[in-house]
């Protein structure tokens, strides 16, 4: 019981700041109360979910849940990889060409 109370002081506190960032526009307020709530009915759904799965089925939750761990994991290396990869070929050395001639101080 305490879970769900500290749950929806949580969204209510997540409601006032977004709510703070739209400084009295009805509609920007509309439209955030909107998401928020849709927002909470997804992670109750998933909650839900997860918690049938782990009463049903504790291997499955748990290949689940490693497989939302590896997927933000998978993800987070793809950003980091595209990261380096630009900055790369934005501010690398350039590669230094061998003349085509032998140099004539070595002569």
């Amino acid at each position: 019981m305490a879970d769900v109370g500290n749950n929806a002081a949580l969204a209510d506190e997540r409601v006032e700041r977004a709510l703070a960032f739209c400084q009295g526009n009805r509609q920007c307020e509309e439209t955030v109360r909107k998401r928020e709530q849709a927002a909470m009915e997804k992670r109750q759904q998933r909650e839900e979910a997860d918690k049938a799965l782990k009463e049903t089925d504790p291997r499955g939750y748990y290949l689940a849940l490693a497989g939302r761990y590896l997927a933000a994991a998978a993800f987070i290396a793809l950003a980091a990889g595209l990261y380096v990869l630009v900055m790369h070929r934005m501010f690398g050395k350039r590669r230094r060409r061998r003349e085509s001639q032998p140099d004539d101080r070595h002569r």
